[in-house]
Formats: C-alpha cells, structure tokens, sequence
C-alpha cells in the first residue's frame, strides 16, 4: 500500500510511480520490519533497483513517515 499527500503532486495512481524519476519516496530504514517488507515488495515487483533510487528518507520508525508525507517532504510512502 503507498500512502500520498491529499493533493498528490507527484500524480502518483500504482506502485509503479514510484519508480519515475523525481518521485520522493520515504521508507524504513532496513532493521525495521516495515523496511525489510517495504524491499521485499519491491523485490517481488522487480522494482527495487528504481523504487530505492528515490528514497528520500529511511525513519526507524513507522510513524515518523507519513508526516513526512504531510508536510510535502515526500510524495510517497510505502506502508507495506
């Protein structure tokens, strides 16, 4: 699941838009279990390689990224 800003700048509508250039992408760090389910899911989309290109952010928190996507730091966060 991706969550997006209410206006969604960055005309996000699948996972694929996570893969365009410029597209701001937040996640979690890698030790976190919804960072290890956030590559996962890239993996099995084959999409890791692009999707990580635009991580903006790794929090080692859940809840520290969607205000990130609040505040328009972010276009997108991956809520695996």
């Amino acid at each position: 699941m991706l969550v997006v800003p209410r206006s969604n700048p960055a005309h996000i509508a699948s996972v694929d838009d996570i893969t365009r250039p410029g597209v701001k992408l937040v996640i979690c760090n890698s030790t976190v279990p919804c960072g290890d389910y956030a590559r996962t899911a890239f993996m099995n989309l084959g999409i890791t390689a692009a999707a990580m290109k635009n991580v903006v952010s790794q929090t080692t928190d859940v809840t520290k990224r969607l205000p990130e996507v609040a505040l328009g730091q972010a276009d997108a966060d991956s809520c695996t």
